[in-house]
């Protein structure tokens, strides 16, 4: 491919814009899609009597889209519950997140990218509730992304448990949120809100389709640019290591700045005095 066919390219072609995701204070962490760490912010807000003052913002919002997706029992007054992380069942597995009073209880496990293997059977008969209650128990599979019933069908109480995606979890969330401001302290509107942030970074993809599509069609283009590109970034390397070499007091060195930073750097440093460069 010619100059002239990369420069009608360049000129006749929309190229998207790469969009980059707000950074949230755990991803600066490296820390925005570890389950557990996840669990123990959700734990945080459901409590009702926590120093966040959102109340039972978290847990209505849930209960409202448990309610959406289930026909056969609607959970209603879901009042001074518990709520605990890592709860140990009878196999000594561990629930994620477990809502729970005398009579009702919210099973949580909560998936972000691992594959769903956990004992479910195990989870639903180690909480026990009044038998009357018994319809007010219901499992959550909290996912980073829709999880059909066949990958848990196998499971004798599989039935008993519904998906919800993390996203829309925090979509109730926030539009309920707006009654609280005003009443709830700017310190945690903000941890809310960084939250809201990083489970809607970690809910999208990357990369677009359209923008991935973009590159499918136009990729042998793209290809010959990235070369083309290459090749005048060698070009100038080439150019200034020749200059160097006709300064007779000077060496020319490359250093790669570090294990982090992939920009070459190309400079002289003086044979004479080694801090001169």
């Amino acid at each position: 491919m010619n100059h002239n066919k990369l420069q009608n390219f360049l000129t006749s072609i929309t190229i998207p814009k790469v969009k980059g995701k707000p950074k949230t204070f755990l991803s600066i962490a490296k820390q925005p899609h570890y389950e557990n760490v996840l669990s123990n912010i959700y734990a945080f807000f459901f409590r009702v009597d926590e120093v966040h003052d959102y109340g039972d913002l978290f847990v209505k919002s849930l209960i409202n889209v448990i309610n959406e997706k289930i026909n056969d029992k609607k959970l209603a007054g879901f009042d001074s519950f518990t709520v605990e992380t890592e709860f140990q069942t009878i196999n000594s597995g561990r629930i994620d997140i477990l809502l729970y009073t005398d009579s009702q209880a919210i099973i949580i496990e909560n998936k972000v990218y691992h594959h769903l293997n956990n004992d479910l059977d195990d989870y639903w008969a180690s909480i026990l509730c009044d038998e009357q209650y018994t319809e007010s128990k219901v499992g959550v599979i909290l996912s980073l992304h829709p999880v059909s019933r066949d990958q848990y069908q196998k499971y004798l109480t599989q039935a008993h448990y519904i998906n919800i995606t993390h996203k829309e979890l925090m979509e109730e969330v926030m539009r309920n949120s707006g009654e609280y401001i005003g009443k709830v302290k700017v310190k945690y509107q903000v941890f809310l809100d960084d939250f809201n942030q990083n489970i809607t970074n970690i809910s999208k993809p990357n990369m677009e389709e359209k923008d991935l599509s973009f590159y499918l069609t136009n990729q042998d283009k793209i290809n010959q640019l990235v070369k083309f590109k290459n090749g005048v970034f060698n070009h100038i390397v080439s150019e200034i290591e020749t200059a160097g070499l006709r300064l007779d007091n000077y060496d020319v060195l490359k250093l790669r700045t570090s294990d982090y930073n992939y920009n070459r750097l190309v400079y002289f440093v003086s044979k004479i005095n080694k801090d001169l460069m």
